[in-house]
């Protein structure tokens, strides 16, 4: 293998065990480096080796995978996403989800291209590595807290606002099997519920600061290669819509397509999507943000009233705007907002509680909820992430509770993962 191909990664891997506290650094085969280039490729060979496939998600044989791409922590635009790979307790089969932001970057920086995360701890714990330690600490002080202000607390504890922090919510912590992990408040390891086999390894966070240079071979001809690709791929031309609007410009295409999810995807139309697309969203945009070296920007930091969360991305808006029968910006923004910081994945949300509201209008079971009652919509999501009261059961999934009380043939999900924000019709 040439070392231009090695060049941009360490070789290195960092495998924690939560039951015994031990850690300790492996090398990355150079062939895997050449055959997977890192990220899922990566993550998803060294799960397979790792972990059987009888494995209960939910148990300490599970293992969490986290994987850089090789040009991780370069200038190369739309490298920045770390993948994590493990089993979803939701389908229990092989499951992977990326983020983006700084923290991809972070774990290069901290000097290692992939992290392994097995075992569970004895009590809930916070995982903090730099180039010169991995430590497994304790997090009681963080129990119950939201991914918001866990970010917060863990950058008061440490003293360091630079920290790139993977986190889960209450959601995590009760197992929801929809759970995802958050980074930098706003960005989400969402599907497949990564953020419950988080909470069953009692692991709160992982905390990185990194400080160690990412090296390419010729840096003129990468700074050269980029700059052609953002060029020849029009990244940065203020025509293209994602650069200037984000993923919500594609509300108006789906609509206009027949394939925006509309009252748990009874309809591929929505009556009021205007409310809810691109021109709306843009209204309120404060800022664009982008992910680290990435030079689209397509994040939207938004603020209407009260409400204000970077997003929403179309299928937030797709799962809890149209499908909901939710045409009320503000409120989706807030129901974004509170999925975020609760540790939920917005898609399932969305399409557990479309199959809920149309169980209760077709007469089949009343679960208290209609089409387009955001307010009620908010109190169940709390109640989710808590499972307590209705969102006990809420927390089940659309699969479980259609075996339970019917409404199989308009449960919108795959192995028990709710659909996404595209009407397959359309």
């Amino acid at each position: 293998m040439s070392s231009e191909t090695r060049n941009s990664f360490h070789g290195r891997l960092l495998e924690v065990d939560l039951t015994s506290g031990s850690t300790r650094v492996k090398t990355i085969p150079p062939d895997l480096i050449e055959r997977y280039l890192g990220q899922k490729g990566l993550g998803a060979r060294i799960f397979f080796e790792d972990v059987p496939p009888d494995a209960d998600p939910l148990s300490p044989a599970n293992e969490l995978v986290f994987s850089t791409a090789v040009m991780t922590g370069t200038i190369v635009s739309c490298s920045a996403k770390l993948a994590i790979t493990t089993k979803s307790p939701i389908t229990g089969t092989i499951s992977d989800g990326s983020v983006g932001g700084h923290v991809g970057a972070e774990l290069k920086y901290a000097g290692y291209d992939a992290l392994v995360v097995k075992g569970r701890a004895p009590g809930l714990s916070y995982l903090y590595l730099d180039p010169d330690k991995a430590e497994i600490r304790d997090a009681a002080f963080l129990k119950g807290e939201g991914t918001f202000r866990t970010d917060t607390l863990l950058k008061e504890k440490t003293g360091d606002e630079e920290l790139k922090i993977l986190a889960i919510g209450p959601a995590g912590e009760n197992l929801v099997p929809f759970a995802c992990v958050s980074s930098e408040r706003y960005r989400q390891l969402g599907r497949g519920g990564i953020g419950a086999v988080f909470g069953s390894k009692n692991l709160k966070a992982v905390v990185i600061k990194g400080w160690l240079p990412v090296h390419v071979p010729d840096m003129d001809a990468c700074m050269k290669t980029a700059a052609e690709a953002h060029e020849r791929d029009n990244v940065v031309n203020p025509e293209y819509e994602i650069y200037t609007d984000g993923t919500p410009v594609l509300v108006n295409m789906a609509n206009e397509s027949g394939l925006l999810p509309t009252r748990n995807f009874s309809a591929g139309r929505f009556e009021q999507y205007e409310n809810i697309n691109t021109t709306a969203f843009k209204a309120v945009r404060r800022a664009k943000k982008a992910c680290f070296s990435c030079g689209i920007a397509c994040g939207n930091y938004v603020v209407d009233g009260a409400a204000r969360v970077e997003g929403p991305e179309f299928e937030t808006i797709a799962l809890l705007g149209s499908s909901i029968g939710n045409g009320d910006r503000q409120r989706l923004i807030e129901l974004n907002a509170l999925c975020d910081d609760l540790g939920l994945d917005t898609i399932s949300t969305g399409g557990i509680l479309a199959w809920m509201m149309e169980m209760t209008e077709k007469g089949l079971k009343d679960f208290g909820i209609r089409f387009g009652e955001g307010d009620k919509a908010a109190e169940l999501i709390r109640s989710m992430a808590l499972k307590q009261g209705p969102g006990a059961e809420a927390a089940l999934g659309t699969k479980v509770l259609s075996e339970k009380y019917g409404g199989k043939d308009f449960a919108m999900h795959i192995k028990g993962l709710e659909l996404p924000g595209y009407d397959p019709r359309g």
